[in-house]
């Protein structure tokens, strides 16, 4: 199982909401865990955001950033293609991030067939299935 997570199922797992029991249970799983770079920005503005405005201590912020670096999720470098990140934008609504982190799971899956998306976001989840690459 390789599974890509996007920074909104990220978040779940370093700060507790509504979603972090099932975040959790996801990361135990066995598999490859990846998030890109844009992935890894995303998350790493919401805490700095979350510290700035006080809903995370210092201390808190920085065991989020060290939970972070230590998760069993990797980091790749990679980019959507040019062409996938096109044809995708006309078949959904998405904010510009949720396109890009979509379309780079359809740039990688031909080398990675199972890659799946791990995402709370409503409209990627839901352009995810329709390209069969949810991770429900």
């Amino acid at each position: 199982m390789v599974i890509y997570w996007d920074a909104s199922a990220i978040l779940s797992i370093l700060v507790e909401d509504e979603h972090s029991a099932k975040a959790i249970k996801t990361e135990k799983r066995k598999g490859i865990h990846l998030a890109s770079t844009l992935g890894f920005a995303e998350t790493s503005a919401v805490l700095k955001r979350m510290n700035h405005q006080t809903v995370l201590t210092d201390v808190l912020y920085a065991s989020a950033l060290e939970s972070l670096e230590n998760s069993v999720i990797r980091k790749i470098n990679v980019q959507p293609d040019w062409k996938i990140m096109q044809e995708l934008s006309t078949r959904y609504v998405l904010k510009g991030a949720d396109l890009w982190h979509l379309a780079t799971v359809k740039t990688i899956q031909p080398k990675l067939p199972e890659v799946l998306i791990f995402s709370f976001d409503k409209q990627l989840s839901n352009a995810a299935k329709k390209e069969g690459v949810a991770f429900l």
